[in-house]
């Protein structure tokens, strides 16, 4: 996608439950859940970037997944399917308007080191 400023993500699923057991002298607790990435993109908008923002706008008004992948400053990278939840936009009369796109991750997290 052309103009992306900034990404943010919080990576997690995972949620700590406590175990209670017969007899226990200690709490005891177990992680449960399904791995995910959850978090938003923004940028500049650009109408004529048909494969980038047009194509993420039609899959969150479709309810259909897009491929990401989000990378960091210094060269690992998370690539995943995801829902395209909401695109809010900021857009001034006199200045290009923005876009923040909202997403939720669906199936296998990829992580790359570098």
């Amino acid at each position: 996608v052309l103009f992306i400023e900034g990404w943010q993500a919080t990576y997690g699923g995972m949620t700590v439950e406590d175990t209670p057991g017969f007899g226990q002298t200690a709490k005891a607790r177990i992680a449960v859940g399904l791995e995910t990435m959850d978090g938003s993109f923004n940028g500049s908008i650009d109408n004529t970037d048909t494969n980038g923002q047009v194509a993420l706008r039609t899959a969150c008004a479709g309810k259909t997944t897009v491929s990401l992948v989000l990378y960091e400053e210094t060269g690992p990278y998370h690539s995943f399917s995801a829902y395209i939840e909401s695109i809010p936009l900021d857009v001034k009369t006199e200045a290009a308007g923005k876009a923040t796109y909202n997403f939720k991750s669906t199936g296998t997290i990829t992580h790359t080191a570098s």
